[in-house]
């Protein structure tokens, strides 16, 4: 093992760039402290990926050795490991790399980092996303403002870089930065986290960027609340390219945008040999919480006019280093100083808010479907393997706790079912016994007179069977407490009822014999009279 970490340790340095690592007791892990309490580290890999990122046994161990018992670990990516290896003190809280967290799931995470710090004075919190930066500072940055420990978004920010990197770059995104600024404003009590809804009219690009031969083919998305509200191109052929020498770009859109806001602007090459290749050109994170009617918007570079008319309506403009993607040195050549992203937007009536609910249901219906169809897909698969099973005969099925608790429900009513079923065929046995002795010619062709049948036998018999279960009741009875046992009891008395049918039927067949001898004894004696 030490010769395995001598030579990764060289990939792990140039992966983690500029960050500050930790290089104590024996340790060298992509892992800062920002606090005494709070740590930023990159994500704990294993297989190939840990040649260049943190091996997830070395922070196992960091984590179990120093604070065993005291430490919660918030992954923030979308990937997954071995909880076991922490203990299971794993938060998993995750959303896309490069990309801002929803509003609610950041402040859901801010509360629980919160109260597991103030469960004691010794407890930490490590925060990951892939490489520690982004994700990480994003939510750092916002609990640093949540707790006071900075006195805003601005202060929160500068300390994570310079605690973080050696470059002293922290979190760099726009729309991430964006949301730690939104978190502060919240907790400020500036702004009440309300969402508002409006129409989006048009969309305008001033100045085309440069993508392919001097110009591009844009299509747009955009997204509300993580559903797809509006597609410039639903296919690719309607899809139109614009050159670099146009003024810019107008797209009618005509869809109502409330909460959470993404946008995304892709560019389509087409080729002739091959399929179309796709690249986001950029990306635009907003909350329309933050769209205020009466003053400007405190975020970033963004401005915002408010134009009075017949319709009022607003028209907010974003620069180049407030989306994702553009703000990047490498795009300054892609897009002019003068490029700029205009959104239209406007206060909704009465049919657009119910054409936007209408919206929503539809789409939480076509969630709702398509995990009906996955649902349905799972039962097609549970019958054939099924079949399989019955064909191999292998005890391979897989089954959850509510099936099992059915099947033994049902098994339990079979059982019960057939118990019936024998008490009332053994019920119908002695009725038609009995209507057989009934109608036989043996017994009612003779008088009363005649057939002198011995009762004091039966009586005889009914006294012994009472004077057992007496003697039966009498073993039941526990001497020192003097109460039944109700479990010997129960079971004492399905013998008893079980016994005293066969009793019954043996008895009927003693009869029957006796009183076909004693028939034959009169007969003979009426004959010899008669001789």
């Amino acid at each position: 093992m030490s010769f395995l970490k001598k030579v990764f340790t060289p990939a792990r340095l140039i992966a983690s760039q500029d960050k500050k690592r930790f290089k104590e007791d024996g340790y060298n892990l992509d892992l800062t402290f920002i606090t005494d309490r709070i740590i930023a580290m990159a994500l704990p890999a294993s297989g190939l990926e840990m040649t260049y990122r943190n091996e997830i046994n070395d922070v196992s161990q960091f984590f179990r050795k120093k604070y065993k018992g005291k430490y919660k670990i918030f992954n923030v990516s979308q990937r997954n490991y071995d909880i076991n290896k922490f203990d299971k003190s794993v938060v998993k809280i995750g959303w896309p790399d490069h990309h801002n967290p929803p509003l609610n799931q950041l402040f859901k995470a801010l509360l629980l980092m919160d109260e597991w710090l103030e469960k004691d004075p010794e407890n930490i919190v490590a925060v990951h996303c892939l490489a520690g930066r982004g994700r990480t500072g994003t939510l750092i940055c916002s609990y640093l403002v949540f707790a006071g420990l900075c006195s805003g978004a601005y202060s929160a920010l500068k300390i994570f870089g310079k605690k973080r990197s050696g470059t002293k770059k922290g979190v760099s995104n726009p729309c991430q930065v964006r949301y730690v600024y939104y978190a502060d404003s919240i907790l400020r009590g500036i702004v009440y986290p309300k969402p508002k809804t409006f129409f989006l009219e048009s969309i305008f690009l001033k100045t085309v960027p440069k993508y392919q031969n001097g110009g591009c083919s844009p299509l747009i998305q955009i997204f509300t609340n993580n559903l797809l509200a509006y597609t410039s191109a639903p296919n690719v052929d309607q899809i139109q390219s614009y050159s670099g020498f146009e003024p810019g770009i107008l797209f009618k859109v005509g869809c109502v945008i409330q909460g959470d806001v993404y946008i995304v602007v892709h560019d389509y090459t087409k080729s002739k040999f091959s399929k179309g290749k796709w690249s986001v050109m950029f990306r635009l994170s907003f909350n329309t919480t933050f769209i205020d009617e009466k003053s400007t918007i405190n975020s970033m570079t963004s401005d915002r006019n408010i134009v009075y008319g017949e319709d009022k309506y607003y028209i907010i403009t974003w620069k180049r280093e407030d989306l994702d993607e553009a703000w990047k040195r490498k795009q300054k050549d892609v897009y002019s100083p003068k490029f700029r992203f205009k959104l239209k937007l406007k206060k909704p009536n009465h049919k657009q808010k119910k054409t936007f609910k209408e919206f929503v249901t539809k789409s939480v219906e076509k969630k709702n479907k398509t995990r009906r169809v996955l649902e349905n897909r799972l039962n097609y698969a549970k019958r054939c393997y099924d079949r399989v099973t019955k064909l191999f005969g292998e005890n391979l099925k897989f089954e959850s706790e509510n099936e099992k608790d059915e099947k033994n429900e049902k098994e339990t009513k079979e059982k019960e079912n057939e118990e019936n079923k024998e008490e009332e065929e053994e019920d119908e046995e002695e009725e038609e016994e009995e209507e057989e002795t009934q109608q036989n010619p043996m017994f009612w062709e003779y008088n009363d007179n005649q057939i002198d049948i011995n009762n004091e036998e039966k009586e005889k018999e009914k006294e012994k069977e009472k004077e057992k279960e007496k003697t039966i009741d009498e073993e039941d009875i526990d001497p020192k407490t003097t109460k039944k046992k109700k479990h010997h009891k129960k079971k004492k008395s399905r013998e008893n009822h079980s016994t005293k049918k066969k009793k019954k039927k043996n008895h009927q067949k003693k009869e029957k014999v006796q009183d076909f001898e004693k028939v034959q004894e009169i007969e003979q004696k009426l004959e010899k009279e008669n001789n």
